[in-house]
């Protein structure tokens, strides 16, 4: 915790859990995206493939009180800004642009008709305009290349950095520890059969479009991947696809779905697995995700299954990230964010 703070509160979603509970705390109940903080908003593709601004993290997704996700963000906004070698003033000014971003959005979200509310996505014409009239030249320039990147986030962008041609023909490489082929799973099972069992069920999750377009596809191999801070020790694996030959590729990442930290103080039943209620969260939350988001089930995990980085970018603080400069205006569009998933 000393040496980073901020690293420490994203791995610590549980912690503040527990703490937020002793809180008052009123009874408004929304889909909670349960680990909101900074760096969990990025650029994602639409069904329709359009380039949106939103929330892109699920895992601990839960209908809750509304305050816990605005309490953990704009905590998340004061740590960022001394990670930034600000001073609390400073700190405070973020705080107040995200609290009024979320309020004054979701007053206009709050008479909306559903219909259009469902339809309601911060997309690329939404930022450039929004841009144009407050944000200053630094942050303009700043959500162009985070744009810019996320468009060239691709299966063909993916296929020289993940796969290398072999006898077999192409493959997903092996680069140990950070992409692996194991033979068996930490209880002794075969990969293979986990694998064969997952994608069935898998399967059966997608609608009856979206199930016969991936069955157009051949998957051709699988590997287990490292993933980031806060979800250290979670399974995940990239499944890799070829549709007319290996200039039509797909890849899928599987990501394993644990019990939210927010089941203890928020009880839900309605779901069979972990996976469907992630999914199921990030299908309120997002309104029209990923094509080929699924879930599904071995003896062993739930998980769920989303495109690996189809027209995907994701937000740092710091280095490249998001500086002093640019953090005022974005701290606006963090919050424009929130109430719009909340208002869902």
């Amino acid at each position: 915790m000393a040496a980073d703070p901020f690293a420490f509160f994203r791995g610590g979603a549980a912690t503040m859990a527990h703490d937020l509970a002793k809180l008052p705390s009123p009874s408004i109940q929304v889909q909670l995206c349960g680990d909101m903080h900074v760096s969990n908003f990025g650029f994602f593709s639409t069904t329709e493939h359009q380039l949106v601004f939103g929330i892109n993290d699920f895992d601990e997704t839960l209908p809750g009180n509304f305050d816990w996700d605005l309490k953990r963000l704009t905590a998340s906004a004061m740590i960022a800004s001394k990670l930034l070698g600000q001073d609390q003033t400073y700190g405070e000014d973020i705080v107040r642009n995200i609290s009024r971003a979320y309020r004054n959005n979701l007053h206009q979200y709050a008479s909306m008709p559903y219909i259009d509310l469902k339809h309601t996505y911060i997309d690329e014409k939404s930022l450039a305009s929004i841009a144009a009239k407050k944000a200053n030249a630094t942050s303009q320039e700043y959500l162009e290349r985070l744009l810019n990147k996320a468009r060239k986030n691709s299966s063909h962008g993916m296929l020289g950095k993940l796969t290398e041609f072999s006898d077999e023909g192409t493959r997903l490489i092996n680069n140990p520890p950070l992409i692996e082929h194991p033979q068996f799973s930490p209880h002794g099972k075969s990969i293979a059969e986990l694998n064969d069992e997952g994608l069935n069920s898998y399967i059966q999750s997608l609608a009856p479009d979206r199930k016969h377009l991936l069955l157009r596809y051949k998957w051709i191999d699988w590997a287990r991947k490292v993933v980031g801070v806060g979800s250290v020790g979670t399974g995940c694996w990239v499944m890799y696809f070829e549709g007319l030959d290996n200039n039509d590729p797909l890849f899928l990442q599987t990501k394993q779905a644990q019990k939210s930290v927010l089941a203890s103080f928020f009880p839900d039943t309605q779901f069979k697995s972990e996976g469907e209620r992630v999914v199921h969260g990030q299908c309120l939350i997002q309104g029209a995700p990923d094509l080929f988001l699924g879930f599904g089930k071995t003896s062993e995990v739930d998980f769920y299954v989303r495109q690996l980085r189809d027209m995907k970018g994701g937000i740092s603080v710091g280095g490249d990230g998001i500086n002093t400069t640019v953090f005022p205006d974005f701290a606006k569009l963090f919050g424009w964010a929130l109430a719009n998933a909340h208002a869902r």
